[in-house]
């Protein structure tokens, strides 16, 4: 007889990790016929609540207001969906769109809501300044940038000077950036009776007492109507921390004419986690961030939590902090590892995470090994809740066995995403991954015999049993 089991009620892995995640950037340029302002958006997926589209794939969608407004007048108003790709896990969409306006300072509100879900939504207020009328030698605002590609397609939208320019999201670089780069745009150099400029950029770290310039550039320039400045600058040997972007435009005698700035997170897990005698001991991790409070003996056990959701390429290291007893260092892998999968709630979804792992760790805990380091957890931590769970207790020559089944997460064939778990000795649950047809699982072409192994080789091979029939459905 087969039982068909749904996962403990309390584990929410495929609902939103945690509320409304947005980044917005909101910057002003000097236009051929009129100036603008930009826009650029970026939606984390996992933090809206989707819609299937097919058997396998689905979407996520949010409604924009965004407000224009000047002395508490609206100005300009417009409203717009955007939508994520299709696709298997909820995916990272992004939006950039220019709203011509007269010169002026300009309130700007933005209100995100989540299609799906009405309850989930945001907002977010800055101010701009448009001031390219007039000529007068000026700079536009700085973009910071996670790519910048060009676009043969002259008629392409939002380019910049040939350039399509990919905004770095929430104004972070993380372990994945080696590099930073910058866009800006200058005006009007020629008016100023000279016949060439310096530019000059200078990065400065802000949330530290040591407040020494990590670098400084400068170009000598022509004076000319239009001057666009792509720079690219290696940031691999960058401490994490709080930085600040700022460019100058000057002119011979060292007078200042023109400045502009920006700030970034630089979140730098290699350099960070190279060794003890490396670590930056300074407000970078502070004791008030939510890590400061998990008591020493709680933090091996919320590492390990996560070890299966661990970059391959930050495994190695990952072990050896997990092993060794430096507790700063535990607490600022667990803290970095974090702020990169939210940059602006980590907490929340560290929270959220953990609720997740505990109800793991009840459901799966097997002998001296927490719940999600058993092979079903793991595959639950790392996989989510799994579509349909075929749980056979009752066969005749098999002890118990499971086998999960995900509709949304495709096999390296294609077909629906299957494991299957085994009760090895019948008595302490600890049920052990036998077969799956995941890329990077375990893909055992034996695992009948090992199931079956109280049947003879003969009587395996004259018909299908039921895991096989189980296992092969699609």
């Amino acid at each position: 007889m087969r039982k068909f089991l749904i996962l403990l009620s309390v584990i929410i892995l495929n609902a939103p990790l945690f509320a409304l995640d947005a980044g917005i950037t909101v910057s002003s340029f000097k236009g051929g016929k009129e100036n603008y302002i930009e826009t650029a958006i970026f939606v984390v997926g996992r933090s809206i609540a989707q819609k299937q589209v097919d058997s396998v794939n689905s979407i996520g969608s949010v409604d924009v207001l965004l407000n224009f407004l000047q002395k508490n007048r609206l100005v300009k108003s417009e409203k717009f969906k955007i939508t994520s790709p299709r696709s298997i896990d909820p995916s990272d969409f992004a939006d950039m769109r220019r709203f011509s306006l007269p010169d002026g300072f300009y309130d700007v509100e933005v209100a995100l809501f989540d299609l799906n879900n009405s309850a989930n939504a945001t907002t977010f207020k800055t101010t701009v300044q448009l001031d390219f009328s007039e000529n007068l030698v000026r700079q536009s605002d700085i973009l910071l940038l996670s790519a910048a590609k060009f676009e043969p397609d002259k008629n392409a939208p939002n380019l910049h000077n040939g350039y399509k320019l990919e905004i770095v999201p929430f104004q972070l670089y993380d372990n994945r950036f080696s590099e930073l780069q910058f866009y800006t745009e200058c005006y009007n150099l020629d008016k100023a009776s000279v016949d060439s400029f310096t530019f000059s950029f200078t990065i400065d770290r802000v949330d530290t007492s040591l407040g020494t310039a990590f670098i400084s550039q400068k170009f000598f320039q022509k004076a000319v109507s239009f001057l666009p400045q792509l720079m690219k600058i290696d940031i691999s040997k960058m401490p994490s921390g709080t930085y600040k972007l700022s460019t100058k435009l000057i002119l011979k005698n060292d007078d200042l004419i023109n400045e502009r700035e920006v700030f970034f997170q630089r979140f730098n897990l290699a350099l960070e986690t190279a060794g003890s005698n490396n670590i930056i001991v300074d407000s970078t991790l502070s004791v008030n961030e939510f890590v400061g409070s998990i008591e020493n003996t709680a933090l091996d056990y919320n590492l390990k939590a996560i070890s299966m959701n661990v970059p391959v390429e930050d495994s190695s290291r990952f072990k050896e902090i997990l092993a060794g007893g430096d507790m700063v260092l535990k607490r600022k892998f667990l803290y970095l590892f974090w702020i990169q999968k939210s940059a602006k709630f980590p907490e929340q979804a560290f929270d959220e995470y953990m609720f997740n792992a505990r109800s793991a760790d009840k459901a799966y805990a097997s002998g001296t090994q927490y719940g999600f380091e058993t092979d079903r957890g793991r595959i639950f931590m790392k996989y989510g809740r799994p579509t349909d769970l075929i749980f056979v207790d009752n066969e005749e020559n098999t002890p118990p066995y499971e086998i999960w089944v995900f509709d949304k997460i495709l096999s390296v064939q294609g077909t629906k995403g299957k494991f299957v778990f085994y009760n090895t000795d019948n008595i302490s649950g600890n049920y052990r991954l036998l077969q799956s047809n995941f890329k990077n699982e375990i893909n055992n072409p034996h695992w009948l015999k090992q199931l079956y192994k109280k049947v003879s080789i003969e009587n395996l091979k004259l018909k299908p049993h039921n895991a096989e029939g189980l296992f092969n459905k699609n």
